[in-house]
Order: C-alpha cells, then structure tokens, then sequence
C-alpha cells in the first residue's frame, strides 16, 4: 500500500485522500474515509442500487448498498456497506467526503481502503492514503473547525478516563473561538486609535485611546483564555504522561549497554559488574513509527537488576529490587532483558509482574557473543548494544507493541503551549497599564501599542493568523490517521 505523509506540509495539497476512520483492531463496523474533489462522482460504478445514482447525482444522503469487490480483472463479490454521501462545501472537511461502514475485520478493511484508493486514482488520476489528523487538518483550512475545536477532538482521542472526556467534549463545543476573534477584532480597533494618535499627533480629529479602554478590551481575553486553559487542565495530566518503556531482567545482563544503544549515547556507566546500576534511570527519546514517516516520544527507563528472590541480603540492593519491581508495575512496555548465554534466552523465563496490562517483549542482549550451534527463543529478538545487531528490529517492535496507545494528547499539549504563551503576552500588555486611571493615556503608547499588538497576535496564533504548515504539523500530526 501507498505510504501515508508524515509532516510534509501537504495537509492542503487538494488531493483525494482515503483512510480508516475507527479505531485498529476487531469490531463490529469500520468506517473509511475518502476527502477531496470528485471522490463521490469516482466510486459509483463500484456501488449498486440507488446508491450508485446518488453518487452521480452527488446526491446528499444515507444509503445502505453493495461494494463490488475486484479480484484479478472482474468483480466477484458484492459487499454489504453503508455508504454516507455529503458534497462539498457543506462536509466536514469542506470538500467532497464518502464515508463506508463495513464489517469490522482488519483485513477486510485494508483490502477496501485500498480498492478505494485504487479508483480514485484511476478515475482522477491521483489520490494518498490520509495522514495523522489530515480530515482535520482540512477542515480547519475550510473554516469548519478552529484550533479550540481542533484541540477537543485530539483531547477525545488522548483520554483514558471519563472526567478526560467529558472536559475533551466541553471544550470542544465550547465558543471560546468565536468569542476570542470578536475580542480581539475589538482590542485591535482600540490598538489602531493608539497608533494614529502616535503617527498624527498634530492632527486635531485624531482621538487617541485611554488605559481604561485598553484594560477593558485586555481583560475579557485573559479571562476567556483562562476558561480555555481549564477546560485542558483535566486532561494535561494524563495526555503528557509519555509511554513507559521499562528495561528488565537479572544483574548483569547488559540492560544498561543496550539503553546508551537504544538513546544513541552513554547516559548510564555499563559495567561487567553485576549491580553496578542501583536506581532507576530514565530519559525521554524518540522511536520512529512503523512507516517511518514520524516519531513517538517515550520515556525509556534503565533498571537495577532483580536478583532471585533470596538470594541478596544487601539492603541497598533489595531496595534497588523494589525500585525496579515499582517501575515494571507503572510500565506500558516492558523489555524482558536475558543474556545471550542466559537459560532464559532459550526457554524465554518472563520477569513476573502483576500488571496485566503491561506488554512485553523478549529480548536477548549481548547477541554478539552467540555461537552459531544455540538454539534461541524463537519469540525473542537478539540484540548487542555493543555492535547495534537488532537495534532497528527492537525499535519497530517497540513502537508496534504501542501503535494502539492514543496519540492525541501531544496534539492538547501543543495547543495548551499556544494558549498559555497568548495568556503571557495578554498578561504583560495588562501590566503595562498597571495603576494608570482610566482616563489617562498610556505612559508609553509605542510600547503598549506592542505589546497590546504582540498579545493579539499571540490569541491569532490559536485561530490560524500562523504561519499555516507548522502549526498544522505540530498540533495535527498528533492526531490518529483518519481523523
């Protein structure tokens, strides 16, 4: 299949793009996706029934109709799918939009996503697989969506939690976008009277602005920006804990080679001497996705090794025990660390845990020393932090044993980093004004009028007076694909 963009700045490219809209995995229905001009005029001959006239006519409705299946050169099976028609402009993303219900089986799902692909490019001579958030991403550009509205979707994404949720939903259908752009058209009529008076203080008809106006119009927006900034609070916590991915297994099993290895320097000593790391280490570092087009932060983690138990009478070390035993129980993934040379690395022996929803995956260390008459675990992935053997393999099978952990979240925070840098600059401009009567007027109305300038362009930046293309790779980028 065709790779899907990463941030590559082709959000609005125009070109017809198709993707699963669901969550991965089994289910009953998965809906798919397809955005761009001409897609609802392109799949009527794969349809039957009324459905197919609808699409000609680009008729607006629901339809419940048969995908006619390819195999080789003829059609062979008739799908059942219920099939959405809304023309552009008046779709999500502003463009021509289908959208397909069909059972919910992974493969099946591939297979229709890429037949889809296959007559849109065929009937219009172009068409991709849609990147993370590209559906919205669109939809901003049309005007249908703000960044606040934007940000909700992504918090919906990120939660784990009902309250999460809830606040998610609250804030996306909050006005705020709306009530911020009228604000700040208002503070800018106010900046635009303070900066005629500097330009034309001789002219007589030119009525300059007072610090009261100033405050009033400064104030409504920090309040606004407030509510903006709790309704995300909610969620922040839990969006911007980053994946843990925990390295674990005896003393001495080359735990701490492969973490320098895997973060691509050395932040932890490694020794040939058993329990040489005592405490938990950890650091924040980048994984590239499955397809390679962008990158997961995680949060990877060195341990102290677990001695069996009973068989260390060292304090410090049972305490190191403890630490590491904690670490795995707050793991999302754990590395089940044996030396080459460990029975474990044939027989695959797992670092017990009471957390069941930890993931694992079995890695062998110090592969470099393997003689080739040794029989492996065939489960488990040789690695040698030492020579980099199966460190790319050991990455993508990171990055999949979390392919289903939601991504929103980056795509909240960024937005709340937008939000509390507008709150500065709204909150500097107001400071300006400190202790000046309404009626006077600013001690320096240049500074002011920057300032007062620097915040609305700041509260510009959440609503799309940006450059375009970055900010739509840092906030939608975040998203899952299809969304």
């Amino acid at each position: 299949m065709m790779e899907s963009p990463g941030g590559d700045g082709s959000h609005g490219d125009g070109i017809p793009i198709v993707a699963v809209g669901t969550a991965p995995g089994h289910g009953r229905r998965t809906l798919i996706r397809a955005s761009g001009r001409g897609v609802i005029t392109s799949v009527a001959d794969r349809l039957t029934g009324d459905a197919a006239g609808a699409c000609r006519a680009e008729q607006r409705g629901f339809f419940g109709t048969r995908w006619r299946l390819r195999s080789e050169v003829k059609f062979d099976l008739d799908l059942p799918v219920l099939l959405l028609i809304a023309p552009g402009p008046n779709s999500f993303t502003g463009e021509d939009t289908v959208e397909f219900e069909i059972p919910g089986n992974p493969a099946l799902a591939d297979r229709m996503v890429q037949e889809i692909l296959e007559q849109l490019i065929d009937r219009l001579g172009d068409a991709r697989l849609a990147g993370p958030g590209e559906f919205s991403a669109r939809a901003f550009l049309a005007g249908h969506l703000d960044l606040a509205d934007a940000t909700g979707i992504a918090a919906g994404i990120a939660a784990e939690r009902d309250v999460e949720l809830d606040a998610a939903e609250a804030l996306r259908r909050s006005e705020s976008g709306e009530r911020l752009r009228r604000l700040s058209d208002e503070l800018l009529r106010s900046i635009a009277r303070l900066e005629a008076s500097i330009d034309f203080t001789e002219e007589e008809d030119v009525i300059g602005c007072t610090a009261g106006e100033l405050r009033n119009g400064l104030t409504p927006i920090a309040e606004e920006l407030d509510r903006l900034l709790e309704s995300t609070a909610a969620v922040t916590s839990a969006v911007s804990s980053l994946p843990r991915v925990i390295l674990a297994g005896p003393p001495n099993a080359g735990k701490s080679t492969l973490f320098n290895a895997l973060v691509g320097e050395d932040r932890v000593v490694a020794s040939p001497i058993a329990g040489t790391t005592r405490d938990t280490i950890e650091i924040e570092m980048e994984l590239p996705l499955e397809d390679r087009a962008a990158v997961r932060r995680v949060i990877l983690v060195d341990t102290a090794g677990r001695p069996e138990a009973g068989t260390t009478k060292d304090p410090l070390g049972a305490a190191a025990a403890e630490a590491t035993q904690r670490a795995i129980e707050a793991a999302d993934l754990v590395l089940d660390c044996r030396p080459m040379d460990s029975p474990a690395a044939a027989d695959g022996e797992l670092t017990s845990t009471t957390n069941d929803q930890c993931r694992r995956i079995k890695v062998i260390t110090q592969a470099d020393r393997l003689e080739p008459e040794f029989d492996l675990d065939p489960e488990a992935i040789p690695t040698s932090g030492t020579t980099g053997i199966g460190l790319d393999r050991l990455q993508a099978a990171i990055s999949h044993g979390l392919s289903d952990r939601p991504t929103g979240g980056s795509a909240v925070l960024a937005w709340q980093e937008m939000a509390s840098e507008a709150r500065s600059e709204v909150a500097e401009a107001i400071a300006d004004l400190a202790h000046l009567p309404d009626s006077a007027g600013p001690r320096h109305p240049e500074t002011t009028a920057d300032r007062c300038r620097a915040a609305v362009d700041a509260i510009r930046r959440l609503d799309g007076g940006f450059d375009h293309e970055a900010v739509l790779d840092l906030v939608f980028g975040q998203f899952c694909i299809g969304k």
